[in-house]
């Protein structure tokens, strides 16, 4: 199912259990995507976000140097898509950012490789 979904795209993560950051990288590239991390701080993530092209991200909320709150707003600006994944809920997000896309950990790979499937279907040329 994921092969070639991500074809073409360059996909930012933002996660900072190793483990998790490797399962994540192996499914971005399993499905086509140009992987560009993962980084594990804040810090290291905005700047990746400075210096390159992003087509989506997928940000753990809890990086080792604080929420990744900062990098959305980024993203944001940019008009990048994303996904917190996040062991906390949606509810757990600012109330004042309704589009912001959430989606549970631990995830099913199928229903994440969706979500960022319909977050880029209005980028598909």
């Amino acid at each position: 199912m994921a092969d070639g979904l991500l074809a073409g795209y360059h996909v930012l993560i933002a996660e900072d259990e190793p483990v998790l950051a490797l399962l994540i990288e192996d499914l971005i590239q399993d499905a086509g995507g140009e992987v560009i991390g993962p980084f594990a701080t804040v810090a290291e993530t905005a700047a990746a976000v400075r210096s390159n092209k992003i087509d989506i991200a997928i940000l753990d909320l809890s990086l080792k140097d604080g929420n990744a709150y900062p990098i959305a707003d980024m993203l944001d600006t940019r008009a990048v898509p994303f996904i917190f994944l996040s062991g906390y809920g949606a509810d757990s997000g600012p109330t004042d950012r309704h589009k912001w896309v959430w989606h549970s950990k631990p995830f099913v790979t199928e229903e994440l490789l969706a979500k960022m499937k319909g977050l880029l279907l209005p980028y598909r040329d």
